[in-house]
């Protein structure tokens, strides 16, 4: 019998996006910036656009940049990730992927998936949110609709909405959009791919 279905999330969940942003910065833009620079407090939707210690106007230049050239395709999976994600698979656990990227997004991500996980999501499921006033639809929306018991993402108000939604979230990481976040009783914290399974 099949088991709950559960959905992840990619950027700084399934894979690094904080990583890949560092070695973008140093490549391009001769800055050094560690995993510290990822952990002072701020806000999830504007975090990348200012980030800690950078100018303002620089921050918004930078990451644009990181994601017009699809760097986050460059992303890695970590050994860990894989290992969790197989073994879930393993246990008959259906997963599905919700991602906030935009469906711009859509083939180069389909297929990163497949180059690293291959035939283990069901299905991708492209949630567009980069523009807060888009409310066609939530990862809580999307979890009820596929019928996922858990949401395994590293946004506190995608966890605390799927909480609500009755959907057993694990808000993943220790980052500085995440850590400083009030969440809901229901939701579980969860530092990495270790608490995870």
């Amino acid at each position: 019998m099949r088991q709950k279905l559960i959905a992840v999330d990619i950027d700084d969940v399934l894979s690094s996006q904080v990583d890949a942003l560092i070695d973008f910065v140093a490549q391009h833009y001769d800055l050094e910036l560690t995993v510290d620079n990822f952990k002072a407090p701020g806000d999830y939707w504007t975090y990348f656009e200012q980030l800690p210690g950078l100018d303002p106007e620089l921050s918004v230049k930078i990451f644009q940049s990181f994601l017009d050239t699809e760097k986050p395709f460059d992303q890695v999976i970590s050994p860990e990730a894989i290992q969790t994600i197989r073994y879930l698979q393993e246990k008959d656990y259906g997963l599905e992927v919700i991602t906030s990227r935009g469906l711009q997004w859509q083939v180069g991500t389909e297929a990163w998936l497949e180059k690293h996980l291959p035939n283990v999501f069901n299905n991708v499921h492209f949630v567009e949110l980069w523009n807060k006033d888009n409310t066609k639809a939530t990862k809580a929306m999307i979890c009820q609709k596929i019928g996922a018991g858990y949401l395994i993402d590293d946004n506190a108000e995608h966890c605390n909405l799927a909480d609500e939604a009755g959907v057993q979230a694990l808000l993943f990481g220790e980052w500085g959009w995440n850590m400083f976040q009030t969440v809901r009783p229901g939701v579980r914290r969860v530092l990495d791919w270790k608490a995870v399974r």
